[in-house]
């Protein structure tokens, strides 16, 4: 009997999604933007079995993802949720990283977003900015002089042409004290040279399990390296590293 009232709840999601994605083409809205208020929608029921058989008609981990932490949204951003939509989206820094041993953060508390350098202001996302990491995307730069991020043009994923030590560092993300993501930095490399799609073609998956940062809650994205060894120490060159999260974010569609 339960399994048939899944079935039937799950059926009706996907006719009212069809219905109303049918109907906010016709009325020329973001079909998105009502996939993502249903699914918000499921996300509020309490029978996990009910909310996962209905989620599984979307087949979006990242749109999936923003709508069962909906709750976690802002006081403003949730009073706000049938204007709200979801669309793809980039994070992305990039840092100078040459003398830098333990504990490197790529962000800070007083950062400043910098076209070219890295589009996260400060250390948090703004109100209304909700973002599931789907991909990830790390790679090592380097230049005989230089320390301004925005001059490395040769910033490479591949294994083999980056330093050891980068390889043997870790990534990590966290919010608000929580560990979210830790991952050796050699399996988010490529192993060889991508000659056929964009960095995104190629980039790390989460595949299900998209990592979601809420709004304007202070986040970390640090690269650790080996306690004791001295970062980059037997080169003379000036190192770089570039961190690039794609997946979906929350915004206000304007009407």
């Amino acid at each position: 009997m339960k399994s048939k009232i899944i079935l039937f709840v799950a059926m009706f999601a996907f006719i009212g999604s069809v219905a109303l994605s049918a109907n906010a083409a016709y009325r020329g809205d973001n079909v998105t933007s009502v996939k993502f208020a249903l699914v918000a929608g499921v996300s509020a029921v309490a029978n996990s079995s009910v909310k996962a058989g209905v989620l599984g008609f979307f087949g979006n981990p990242g749109l999936d993802a923003l709508a069962r932490n909906s709750a976690r949204f802002g006081n403003k951003t949730r009073e706000q949720s049938g204007n709200l939509v979801a669309y793809d989206y980039t994070l992305y820094v990039r840092r100078d990283i040459t003398v830098k041993n333990g504990v490197f953060r790529m962000i800070e508390a007083d950062s400043i977003k910098t076209k070219g350098i890295s589009n996260i202001d400060k250390n948090r996302l703004p109100e209304g900015d909700n973002f599931a990491i789907e991909k990830i995307w790390i790679a090592e730069g380097n230049h005989a002089t230089t320390l301004d991020p925005k001059n490395i043009t040769n910033y490479t994923n591949v294994m083999s042409s980056v330093q050891a030590e980068f390889r043997q560092a870790e990534l990590v993300i966290t919010q608000d004290t929580k560990e979210l993501l830790r991952l050796p930095v050699s399996s988010i490399l490529a192993g060889g040279a991508n000659t056929t799609g964009s960095k995104k073609d190629v980039a790390y998956s989460l595949e299900n399990n998209p990592v979601v940062l809420i709004e304007n809650v202070p986040f970390e994205i640090n690269i650790e390296f080996p306690a004791a060894q001295g970062a980059f120490s037997a080169s003379a060159l000036k190192f770089h590293a570039e961190v690039e999260l794609f997946g979906k974010k929350t915004g206000r569609k304007f009407v």
